[in-house]
């Protein structure tokens, strides 16, 4: 049955796109989740397309879904549906409650499914975690190994029952410790960093990377992860791999730390150690270090795991095993190919062994416990997985790097996996698989774009690995995804001269410093060419003796030695011009000169370096600018923003980071200039307003920061917001509206005045940062990093004081005045039941004080009174928050400063 969203302080109008499943057992917070609140097992497998929801027969226990996509919202965003994209690196059950599954990935936060993974949503603060914990006694009491240490919760979804409780709430952050560990790290997908005693399910044992102190490396917690003691005796100088209590021998738990870590370059001490006081004292048996160990299920003493003598992403072509408690170990491949593994796991009974590399699916092997040869359970052919409700067009194997398994305590057929970009599900103990990821969106943004074209409810979005997406419905679906190029689609820029031209650039993480191409599409991104960069006049790089690799993923070159350039870091097109784009193309001449692929040919490319360039006949053919560049544009793989923009008389502005000061090119005198003008840090992103010439808005990420406005073509500027920024965005059809993403706090700030006054919308999922943004029609799209695509209607901006006295003690009542601005006439256009206030960092649809009454009217604004006790307010000067709707159902935000006594 639906449940009315009015208990939990929804407006009428959310009402109807929010739809909202009863919980079944309303004891969930105030005691344990076990499996007497468990829902019964549905009839019949659940699966979820686009448009649906959650599985009906269970109890879903996460937050409202938009009615058209199904998709969860968060407060006042709502995830763009596109399924899944990213790393997903591990995936948890529970006996306590056999419908419920956690995942982790990446790049994103750790979602949870209440229906035996059909539906999934977030419940934590969208940042990752390297590990995760469940209490085998009760599936809302979870513990989180992220980045800045140990979080940890007993009641997980308790902010998505009662609007009153905040993410801060839910979650304690017990152990804070800097680079705890490495959620986007070289062994992300392999092992675990921390694991719980099968006999005394409270005590925990968690590892983290060495410092620079010499610090021991492990921590132990006796209260089921709400406090933590460092292990004083544990092993210091290590980089945890994974840990594991020993089910045969109660009390005793191994830790393994491999040498190297790929994404830093840092070495560590390796090896393999014990306890056998669940952590008092510690002893290394040996300098193996196996990527992931498991024990067998029936024999004490007896250990599996594979090993990677290349430190490469822990994929091992070799098989050990040890027979005296992980003091030796031998080779056991004894009926295995020879190929890369990429997961061990056991059951009763038996041990299993994963690779997704050899083909479509994954190819499993399994050892009966004690055997002594393996035997084939699956080939991992194409007909093992049905992945019909994905987008991915199978330009790659699906399951092509195998990182968790999981199994449904109460039905040993129901098997889970995750890979490097989705997750799967088996009814038939994974002899086949189907694509099981709605509401999982762990997606790399690289930029979201805005079409130019008028009343067009298109956006379009860049991303890592997945290339291409056109958003449709004003950012809610992707409508159909490409492969301009591979990897990752650094930057767009979308011709308003002619909206079905789009510039694309693509960067090539395989190789370092990156190189990529030009993509152009001329029909909104349905096909792609691209441009050759030796014969179309930009910097070429030589592959050489990588050429065969280029050939593999691009396809046959016809022996051109140069089909590639330096990595394009920004892409510009004209406003009124659909054939004139500009290229900042990345990097010295230095950093591609010497390189084992080849580098530089002779004779092309800029010996000092490279620079932006200029098509004047749609991106055939380029030349590069005349003028001298102060230092040289970066090359980055991963850049998140767009560093070029060019407005409508030819002025160019280049942001180009740390490589160089702010500058801008004059079409009049086809010249450089550095702007005489003290930014306080260094210019990260820029965009034009195609409507007006010589308007530009830059991004200042670090130092003093600040957004920084231009109309002059950059001769002058003015600064409209001062905090650090990480993007900025420009309505292309209403040019008073701008979006500034801050860098220091999770906040997006919009104008409705072109920058006179800003208010802060109400944070994406409490902690994701914006890194892209762009407006479609009366909605605002970002792209927070790794949590794919979000959405949120625009609000109408009020004006608000308030007129008496606030105490700090939390009784009484304060008085709330909304004055008319910009025609809105808050008497008669605001919905008052719909109303919440309170402190800035709490109050939003959901939560902060109700209206007392109706209100009344006076000299013309609208006079409110709301409870103290219901805003979260603390002593002192601070900005509160006016939040609700309107009477046609339009957002409403309001801010005001307030001093509490």
């Amino acid at each position: 049955m639906n449940a009315d969203l009015s208990a939990h302080g929804f407006p009428l109008s959310r009402r109807k796109l929010l739809a909202a499943t009863a919980v079944g057992a309303a004891s969930v917070f105030a005691g344990r989740e076990g499996t007497a609140q468990a829902s019964p097992a549905p009839t019949s497998a659940p699966g979820v397309a686009s448009g649906a929801g959650p599985t009906p027969g269970f109890a879903y226990q996460g937050p409202p879904r938009y009615g058209p996509t199904g998709m969860p919202t968060y407060g006042a965003w709502t995830h763009t549906f596109i399924g899944a994209g990213g790393y997903v690196t591990g995936i948890h059950t529970t006996p306590a409650n056999p419908d419920v599954v956690y995942l982790r990935n990446d790049a994103s936060g750790t979602y949870r499914s209440d229906d035996r993974g059909a539906y999934w949503y977030m419940v934590d603060d969208g940042q990752p975690a390297r590990s995760l914990s469940i209490d085998p006694r009760d599936a809302q009491t979870l513990v989180l190994v992220k980045q800045d240490g140990i979080y940890h919760s007993t009641r997980v979804t308790a902010q998505y029952r009662d609007p009153d409780l905040t993410l801060e709430d839910v979650w304690s952050h017990p152990v804070e410790r800097r680079n705890f560990a490495e959620t986007n790290g070289t062994f992300r997908g392999r092992g675990s960093v921390i694991d719980r005693d099968p006999t005394k399910p409270d005590v925990l044992v968690a590892g983290t990377l060495a410092d620079a102190g010499g610090q021991p490396c492990l921590y132990r917690s006796t209260d089921g992860g709400a406090t933590w003691t460092l292990l004083a005796t544990s092993p210091a100088g290590i980089q945890t791999a994974d840990v594991h209590f020993d089910p045969h021998h109660p009390g005793t738990v191994y830790v393994v730390s491999q040498p190297q870590d790929r994404s830093s370059s840092r070495t560590f001490v390796p090896g393999l150690w014990r306890s056998t006081d669940r952590g008092d004292t510690w002893t290394k048996l040996t300098q193996e270090y196996p990527s992931e160990f498991r024990f067998d299920p029936d024999h004490a003493d007896v250990l599996y795991g594979y090993f990677d003598p290349d430190i490469g992403m822990g994929v091992g072509p070799t098989v050990k095993r040890s027979t005296d408690g992980g003091r030796t170990w031998a080779p056991f491949m004894a009926g295995l190919p020879q190929t890369s593994f990429q997961l061990i796991e056991t059951r009763p009974g038996e041990v299993l062994l994963f690779s997704g590399e050899p083909d479509y699916g994954v190819s499993i092997w399994r050892l009966p416990a004690g055997g002594s040869t393996w035997e084939a359970y699956s080939d991992g052919n194409q007909s093992t997985v049905d992945d019909d409700a994905w987008w991915e067009e199978t330009r790659r194997p699906t399951i092509d790097d195998v990182s968790a398994v999981a199994f449904n305590p109460a039905d040993p057929d129901e098997w889970y996996l995750t890979s490097t970009y989705a997750t799967y599900r088996s009814t038939d103990a994974g002899r086949h698989w189907t694509y099981s990821s709605m509401g999982l969106e762990e997606m790399v943004t690289m930029e979201v774009v805005q079409d130019p074209a008028p009343g067009s409810d298109l956006v379009h979005a860049a991303t890592a690995d997945w290339m291409y997406f056109r958003l449709g419905d004003q950012g809610e679906r992707y409508e159909f995804h490409r492969y301009p190029d591979i990897h990752i689609l650094n930057t767009l820029a979308v011709s308003p001269a002619d909206p079905n031209r789009i510039y694309a650039a693509s960067a090539n993480y395989n190789t370092e410093p990156p190189v990529g191409r030009i993509c152009i599409s001329t029909d909104k991104g349905v096909t792609w060419t691209s441009v050759d960069a030796a014969k179309g006049g930009l910097p070429a790089v030589e592959l050489n003796d990588s050429l065969a690799w280029y050939e593999d993923f691009y396809g046959p070159s016809d022996g051109d030695p140069n089909p590639v350039s330096p990595a394009v870091m920004g892409l510009a097109a004209h406003p009124r011009d659909a054939e004139y784009v500009v290229a900042a193309i990345g990097g010295t001449y230095e950093q591609y000169t010497g390189t084992s692929w080849g580098g530089f040919p002779e004779g092309t490319g800029r010996q000092g370096g490279v620079g932006v360039y200029r098509s004047t006949d749609g991106g055939a053919t380029w030349q590069e600018l005349p003028g001298t560049l102060t230092g040289s544009v970066p090359a980055q793989t991963f850049s998140y923003n767009d560093p070029l923009a060019m407005s409508g008389d030819g002025t160019i502005v280049l942001a180009p980071w740390y490589d160089g000061p702010l500058q801008c090119w004059d079409a009049r005198t086809g010249e450089w200039f550095v702007p005489e003008v003290d930014f306080g840090g260094e210019a990260y992103q820029v965009t034009a307003d195609p409507r007006t010439d010589g308007r530009f808005l830059v991004a200042i990420s670090s130092g003093q920061g600040g957004a920084w406005e231009t109309l002059d073509g950059g001769r002058t500027w003015r600064k409209l917001v001062d905090a650090r920024v990480n993007a900025v965005a420009y309505d292309a059809h209403h040019p008073e509206r701008i979006a500034v993403a801050l860098e220091d706090e999770p906040h997006v700030l919009y104008s409705d005045d072109r920058g006179t006054t800003f208010e802060a919308l109400e944070r994406i999922n409490d902690q994701n940062f914006a890194f892209n943004m762009a407006f479609v029609r009366d909605r605002l799209v970002v792209g927070p990093g790794g949590s794919s695509y979000f959405f949120t209607d625009l609000p109408v901006l009020v004006d608000v004081e308030v007129t008496s006295t606030v105490r700090g003690d939390g009784h009484g009542l304060v008085e709330v005045v909304v004055r008319r601005r910009n025609g809105f006439d808050p008497t008669t256009s605001v919905d008052v039941a719909s109303l919440r206030f309170g402190a800035a960092d709490y109050a939003t649809g959901t939560r902060g004080a109700r209206p007392v009454g109706r209100g009344r009217v006076r000299d013309g604004s609208l006079v409110l009174r709301f409870r103290v006790d219901g805003t979260r307010f603390r002593t002192g000067e601070q900005t509160a928050r006016l939040v609700g709707e309107t009477r046609d159902g339009t957002p409403l935000l309001g801010t005001t400063t307030v001093h509490v006594k």
